[in-house]
């Protein structure tokens, strides 16, 4: 879960502290890699996203399509007070 959470905060250049990033990767073991989606539907084949040793093997335009309307900006690691 946290390989997946940490690629996919970086494919969408989420702003997450370093020192929270750090800590994310400590949390993977090193020889670990897992699939981004499921392989029955996305198969098995996809770039590798280091060091979060995820095989992206869903489309990037499944992930973010084009004119989907922007979010809400998320910022990890702020107090609710502080933003």
């Amino acid at each position: 879960m946290v390989q997946r959470l940490g690629c996919l905060l970086g494919l969408h250049n989420a702003s997450v502290p370093e020192e929270t990033r750090a800590d994310l990767l400590t949390l993977i073991r090193p020889n670990s890699k897992i699939l981004l989606g499921p392989r029955l539907k996305w198969g098995t084949t996809g770039k590798l996203a280091t060091p979060w040793n995820v095989v992206v093997n869903v489309p990037l335009d499944v992930l973010a399509p084009d004119g989907e309307p922007g979010r809400r900006r998320v910022v990890l690691g702020v107090e609710e007070s502080a933003r």
